[in-house]
């Protein structure tokens, strides 16, 4: 066996490393914050007491425990501070390392095993709906059970391929064994692969199940559509890990891609294992349209009662203040975007990568603006409700969930971009906190609206909620303004005005001249 020690060193000192660790914890930690509120939510909640919810909760803690885990053996060896934080642990916990590495093979089991559950579930009930309740409340927990010694095997057939970590006299030593690390990675990415096909297979094996199912005249064609396209976006979310796990084997055997390629694999860790929390609104939805039988079944989307100017009345309530003020901001932001938007287009910018990804970000603001405050502004100028303008909302609240979704990826882009470029230029480090108040300023009203789907909340807390998404699409104006020079002088061209760099004054353009 090809055992070595060695001293364990952690990364070097790298500023972009370290703004790396710092983005991971800021987004990291309110997410986990967020998934154990919904695993308390769940388990205390009457209207949560079916046994989808109880494998939705094993699952949470699963990637609770999971994401925990990698902060003690797997991010501490590439960061700088890792040599110091890790003497720390094993100061006091001389064992917790080396159980943290063995945990890692068995984490990357098991939340394949509650991610195949939940589909297994949505599977059951569809083709058993009058038994399928019966069974999974009875037999979750030795189902679970089962996963969890299913996920020891591996490990324990591969005994002693994790490395192991002590502190001898001060120092910390490292070893591996290179012969049988060498195995077990074969063996991840060979389940890498299974894992991948059976995950794709149940997700597409859903709609098609419903389809057949779904014949008989309790519901309608709507429902095998509304189920393909939830359990596709399922299967993605899950599958989509596992096929990352095989592009970096690939990566590994064959480096098929640039060297930069190992940087942004490894910057997307802190992702991969807080899907879960996503999944439940997804699987949510799909028991409601089982539920009801279709989406006009459900009790909130029915609007057959009443005429559109009869539900606005009995429900509706018109604010034309917040309706003006929603529309004035919409529009402002739109026009203050424009000339942001040229300074960007112009080849000078645009041919840098981070004023294309800023460009994108703007063009979505934009569009995101139209749905947030200007349609919203409209419709709560008249007091509508969703049977006011049934069509129109449903569209633009699909467009407008699209849109957050988009500008959040994009913001994050932005960040990542920033990292793997960041240099001790001040340019650089300016957009890299502008792109970071940005996410910030989601961050903050993501976690409001999901609090909203679960507890009553007052009224100012929706109010504060509905401004900080808005905030989100248009805070990069008044961040680009501020914290850009680039953009803020270009913009003041354009304006006909420019700014001495010498005296720090502002003059007209003319008069420079």
């Amino acid at each position: 066996m090809a055992k070595i020690t060695f001293p364990f060193l952690a990364g070097p000192d790298n500023f972009s490393k370290t703004l790396l660790a710092i983005f991971q914890l800021v987004y990291g930690v309110p997410s986990i914050l967020l998934m154990f509120f919904l695993f308390v939510f769940l388990g205390c909640s009457k209207k949560y007491s079916s046994s989808f919810y109880r494998l939705v909760q094993v699952d949470l803690l699963t990637n609770i425990v999971c994401w925990l885990n990698t902060w003690i053996s797997l991010r501490s060896s590439e960061y700088p501070f890792g040599t110091a934080y890790v003497t720390i642990l094993l100061a006091y916990m001389p064992w917790l390392w080396n159980v943290s590495a063995l945990l890692l093979n068995f984490f990357f089991h098991m939340q394949f095993c509650s991610a195949a559950s939940l589909s297994i579930h949505r599977i059951s009930s569809i083709l058993f709906f009058n038994h399928y309740e019966k069974f999974w409340s009875r037999y979750y927990i030795p189902v679970h059970i089962m996963f969890f010694v299913y996920s020891w095997v591996p490990q324990l057939i591969s005994a002693g391929s994790a490395p192991q970590m002590n502190l001898v006299n001060g120092t910390l030593l490292y070893t591996i064994d290179l012969d049988r690390t060498a195995n077990f990675q074969l063996s991840v990415q060979i389940f890498s692969g299974v894992y991948f096909v059976l995950l794709v297979g149940v997700s597409f094996s859903i709609p098609k199940i419903a389809e057949i199912k779904f014949q008989s005249p309790i519901t309608d064609n709507s429902v095998s559509k509304k189920l393909t396209r939830i359990a596709l976006v399922y299967g993605f979310v899950y599958s989509g890990i596992l096929f990352w796990n095989i592009i970096n084997a690939l990566q590994a055997k064959f480096e098929i891609f640039p060297k930069a390629f190992g940087p942004i694999s490894y910057s997307l860790l802190s992702v991969a294992d807080l899907v879960s929390s996503n999944l439940f609104f997804f699987n949510t939805e799909m028991n409601n349209i089982i539920k009801y039988g279709s989406i006009e079944g459900i009790p909130l989307y029915n609007c057959s009662g009443l005429t559109p100017e009869e539900w606005s009345k009995e429900k509706g309530y018109p604010r034309p203040i917040a309706g003006t003020i929603d529309m004035t901001y919409g529009i402002t932001m739109n026009i203050l975007y424009l000339p942001i938007l040229s300074v960007m287009f112009e080849p000078e910018n645009f041919k840098m990568s981070c004023f294309k990804i800023m460009t994108f970000l703007g063009i979505v603001d934009m569009l995101a603006l139209w749905v947030n405050s200007i349609i919203t502004g409209f419709l709560a100028y008249q007091g509508a409700v969703y049977c006011t303008y049934p069509n129109l909302i449903y569209i633009t609240g699909m467009a407008g969930l699209g849109l957050w979704c988009c500008s959040c990826i994009i913001a994050m882009s932005l960040v990542i971009n920033r990292l793997l470029d960041l240099t001790k230029e001040s340019p650089s480090t300016q957009i890299f906190f502008q792109s970071a108040l940005i996410c910030a300023v989601n961050q903050v009203a993501s976690v409001i609206y999901v609090i909203m789907n679960f507890i009553e909340v007052p009224l100012w807390l929706i109010m504060l909620g509905h401004m900080l998404w808005q905030t989100g699409h248009g805070a990069p104006v008044f961040i680009y303004l501020g914290l850009n020079k680039k953009i803020r002088t270009g913009v003041l061209k354009r304006l006909g005005i420019k700014t001495e760099s010498m005296s720090g004054s502002v003059v007209p353009a003319q008069a420079a001249v």
